[in-house]
């Protein structure tokens, strides 16, 4: 992996690939047609509405512009848990009251990047944020690989390593995990992130540190 001459970040843009290098297609991410219908549908079509915008969203975004790594942000992380908790709201499976009032907060503010409190979570909904985030991950971690052109140095590889086998049991348990552990791994993919980018070795410990501790 080739180290920017000028800043010193391990993300090379020294080359005509990395400056070519653009998986971002879709900023797109608009829930205000879907919220203006609250008192006119029901439930199930306004999930139905909201993971369709939302699915739409996720399959168009990436985080590579022009050779530059972007963050995980939260609006994909919410749009993520929104498609999985609208689909089970779609199927007729979200019947309490607190379910219902949980659903319809996240649709208040995906499309801002808000993020309800993991414990404001209705334990029956929980896997939809667990399984919305391993997916998320899973994306973000996939167009890591194009930036590091699949050679990232040992200790990148490791953690990328690390997230790939948390991911497969978050989706091998089907989601049935405490999200707290979810927000771990975004934490972790994220400092991941601002290692590559400014090569502090901290954010790096940090990031191994997270994984090595979730059970």
């Amino acid at each position: 992996m080739v180290e920017c001459p000028s800043c010193g970040s391990l993300q090379s843009t020294s080359t005509d690939r990395e400056r070519r290098l653009h998986t971002a297609t879709s900023d797109d991410y608009d829930l205000s047609e879907v919220r203006a219908a609250v008192d006119q549908q029901e439930l199930t079509e306004l999930a139905h509405r909201a993971v369709a915008v939302s699915r739409e969203f996720v399959q168009g975004a990436g985080w590579i512009r022009g050779g530059a790594l972007e963050p995980l942000d939260d609006r994909y992380l919410a749009a993520q848990e929104l498609v999985h908790v609208g689909g089970l709201v779609r199927q007729g499976l979200v019947q309490s009251e607190g379910e219902q009032l949980y659903f319809l907060e996240l649709l208040r503010g995906a499309d801002a990047g808000a993020r309800p409190e993991t414990a404001t979570i209705p334990e029956s909904l929980r896997a939809g944020r667990v399984l919305g985030y391993a997916a998320a991950i899973e994306a973000y971690r996939a167009d890591l690989r194009k930036l590091l052109d699949d050679e990232p140095e040992p200790a990148i590889g490791e953690i990328l390593g690390h997230l790939r086998d948390h991911i497969r049991r978050c989706q091998a348990l089907d989601g049935e995990l405490d999200p707290a552990i979810a927000e771990e791994l975004v934490a972790a993919i994220r400092e991941l992130t601002e290692y590559i980018d400014t090569g502090d070795p901290t954010a790096l410990e940090s990031a191994r540190g997270r994984l090595s501790g979730l059970v």
